[in-house]
């Protein structure tokens, strides 16, 4: 019997467990059915199997038994050709049912809670055990409404995501969009159960967001107002933003290259500064003042996790096909500069070097090259470059590149040495006695804020906030260090304008708030 139930397995259909602890002396007319059913916890983190006892109902071809608290039932079931068993815990827990051909061994063990994702019998013996009950699926439904109440107006995209989850692995969406009807409504079906963050975004650039607790087998009610006129001058554009920040910085500095060139400069001394800076801004009310923006997974968080530091001392400055697939040497000057591609493979290389970082949608690299590096923003002749005129230069800049459209991008900033650039890149003032230390770190920050806010930009259904009145071809200015640039409000006898963390000074510009309707430090 036991080699004709493994035989039999494969004839299990639906997700459940089954389980047989013996063959005890049973009249032949009855089939014995025991087990333990168990079903995920709400409450569970991603990617936790944490289960509870479900007092369910268990029926087998109209047997019917309850589970005690500690989720055991036992059940007789009439001698069939085939047996149909359901689980069910209404509303809580979705129905789970197992197919079943005949059987004649008398008593079968039937477990709901098992660690695999598919039902699976124990080697020799009558012993089916199968995945935990499902959480019942919810729904979200609700308007989008001007402000003055009335219906928004159709077709605005609605995005749900479930907050600090992984998509499970039930089919249940994690992340669900939808567009709203003439009147404004919406509804987002067949939704796991937890906490979301709902996101209303129009084409006028209004957004508003929400946080829901779908409950299993329930339906949450939102409303989402949308501004119509006088909307914040920095808008949404319904692409991601960067929740938590983990910085790797790499210091790209070959022989005979120097950070700080003139006497008294110390190499060292600026990789110390500008690693200190990462290791100082979160938690404080400047980066916290980023708590504003969102997208459908919620708002910034003000954290700031140092990844790590990488001096690359090894590797030479030298011209890469997309992502280092090929390189050859490059002079880094005004006649045969870098372009972003050699930077995206510096990056690559980093990562490959060092075994403990990753890429990911919270992760940013910051490349630092030495002094006197000339790079331009990408190959062709009108980019803009570190040596242009003021209106065709940079002192740093992000991007993001992916190596197809489903992987997840990387999303870097290039800082090039402030010390041989003059377009304005250089300040007048030096809270640390270090004034290419100082206007370096100025321009991470300018970067890392920017890239929190809008880390993407790989197509217009990508781009996050920004101000499209400063919005160019080719340029994007209107991000919220590019309208705040110049500001750096009052400047104290040391030439600082800023503490963080630890005490700490430092000349940091102000960052533009809609909270504020300005450029703020706080």
């Amino acid at each position: 019997m036991r080699s004709r139930l493994l035989a039999l397995a494969l004839l299990v259909v639906v997700i459940a467990g089954l389980a047989t602890v013996g063959r005890p002396l049973l009249p032949r007319w009855e089939l014995h059915i025991a087990g333990i059913v168990r079903g995920e916890r709400l409450d569970a983190a991603p990617g936790q199997n944490v289960t509870d006892p479900v007092r369910a109902e268990v029926r087998c071809n109209g047997a019917s038994a309850q589970a005690a608290p500690d989720g055991s039932y036992r059940l007789a079931v009439p001698l069939a050709a085939r047996y149909t068993c359901t689980a069910a815990s209404p509303p809580t827990y979705a129905p789970q049912r197992i197919d079943l051909p005949e059987d004649d061994a008398g008593s079968i063990q039937i477990d709901f809670g098992g660690l695999g994702d598919t039902c699976a019998y124990a080697p020799g013996l009558p012993v089916l055990s199968c995945p935990p009950l499902k959480l019942a699926p919810g729904s979200i439904t609700g308007r989008a409404l001007a402000p003055d109440g009335s219906a928004a107006s159709a077709g605005i995209e609605v995005k749900c995501g479930l907050a600090s989850a992984q998509a499970p692995s039930d089919g249940l969406r994690a992340t669900a969009s939808t567009t709203t009807d003439a009147s404004g409504a919406f509804t987002l079906a067949s939704l796991h159960p937890g906490d979301y963050d709902c996101l209303a975004s129009s084409a006028a650039g209004g957004a508003q967001a929400q946080q829901t607790r779908v409950m299993p087998g329930q339906t949450a009610s939102i409303r989402l107002a949308l501004c119509v006129r006088s909307c914040p001058a920095v808008r949404y554009h319904g692409g991601p933003v960067m929740h938590t920040f983990t910085a790797y910085l790499i210091f790209w500095l070959p022989k005979g290259y120097r950070f700080e060139p003139s006497a008294g400069g110390d190499d060292t001394r600026y990789q110390s500064l500008i690693t200190q800076y990462f290791r100082d801004v979160g938690g404080t009310p400047y980066y916290g003042l980023l708590a504003q923006y969102f997208d459908f997974r919620g708002p910034v968080q003000n954290t700031v996790t140092p990844g790590g530091t990488y001096l690359d001392t090894t590797n030479g400055y030298q011209h890469c096909t997309p992502l280092g697939a090929d390189c050859h040497p490059a002079a880094a000057t005004q006649g045969d500069p870098l372009n972003d591609d050699d930077i995206a493979a510096e990056v690559a290389r980093a990562l490959k070097v060092n075994s403990t970082w990753h890429s990911g949608p919270d992760a940013e690299f910051f490349v630092y090259t030495g002094a006197g590096v000339e790079e331009c923003a990408a190959a062709k002749l009108t980019a803009d470059c570190t040596y242009k005129d003021q209106d065709h230069s940079f002192c740093a800049y992000h991007t993001a590149a992916a190596s197809s459209p489903a992987s997840v991008p990387t999303i870097y900033a290039f800082v090039p040495d402030p010390a041989s650039h003059q377009n304005g890149c250089v300040l007048g003032s030096s809270p640390n006695g270090d004034a290419i230390a100082d206007a370096a770190i100025d321009f991470s920050a300018h970067e890392q804020f920017e890239s929190v806010t809008d880390p993407v930009q790989l197509s217009d259904q990508t781009v996050a906030w920004f101000d499209d009145t400063q919005r160019t071809t080719g340029r994007n200015e209107g991000e919220i260090a590019d309208k705040c640039v110049d500001d750096f409000g009052h400047l104290a006898a040391d030439g600082g304008n800023i503490t963080l963390a630890n005490g700490h000074r430092y000349l940091l510009q102000a960052m533009w708030s809609n909270r504020a309707g300005g450029c703020v430090f706080a």
